[in-house]
This record gives C-alpha cells, structure tokens and sequence, in this order.
C-alpha cells in the first residue's frame, strides 16, 4: 500500500493576506467527487514509481501499468474517511489501509500529504 500512500493532491488555491496564493486541503466531498468513477496516473514522491489506477464509485479500485516492487497490476478499495482519502490494495501492501489528504495543484494535478502526485487523465 506504499504506493496510494502519497498519491493523491487535490484542494482548493484560496488566497490568504495579500493576494498570496495558498494551497487549501480538499474537503471529504471534493476527494470523492474528485476519484469516483476517475482514470488516474500516478507517481510517488520521488518519482521511481508510475502507474494508472481507477477508482470506482462503488469503493473498489484497479491498478495497471505500474512499475512497482510488489505488483503491476492489483486490485483493491478506497473511501473518504472525513477530509483524507484512503486506500487499500491487495498486493502492494498487503492490503493495509493508508490515508493521505490532498491539495490541489496550479497544473490540476492532486498533491497528497505523502508527496505523492495523483493526475485525472
């Protein structure tokens, strides 16, 4: 589950004293409107790991493509759980549970509180 970790950053640019730009946390309702039903590419911190995933709205995600240690390709679930998003996959990271919030990025991209980058294709 190291990968899902970090992966996503979505929040709103609120702007904070004067006219200074300032990365709010996305609220529980924006991350799930956000992923359900959502392709995504991701990619961690570091940038040594890539990969698509989707997330379905009934809670269950799939992953492919990705060039991680474990598994390229998994299956496994997410949910809101009040303002962060969390996940789980069968493989990578044997199915432990990891949540992260989100800020949403200049370019559109969702940067989670790991680090990790999470783009809506």
């Amino acid at each position: 589950m190291q990968i899902v970790k970090g992966l996503v950053i979505v929040a709103a640019l609120g702007v904070a004293g004067a006219g200074t730009a300032v990365a709010a946390e996305m609220t529980g309702p924006e991350i799930k409107a956000a992923f359900s039903g959502k392709n995504t590419s991701f990619r961690t911190a570091d940038g040594k790991f890539t990969g698509k995933a989707l997330y379905k709205p009934d809670g269950t995600s799939v992953m492919s493509g990705a060039n991680l240690p474990v598994a390229a390709d998994d299956t496994g679930k997410w949910r809101v759980k009040g303002n962060q998003f969390c996940s789980s996959w069968k493989k990578n990271g044997s199915g432990q549970e990891r949540c992260v919030t989100f800020t949403k990025q200049p370019d559109g991209s969702l940067k989670a509180s790991n680090g990790n980058i999470t783009i809506f294709e």
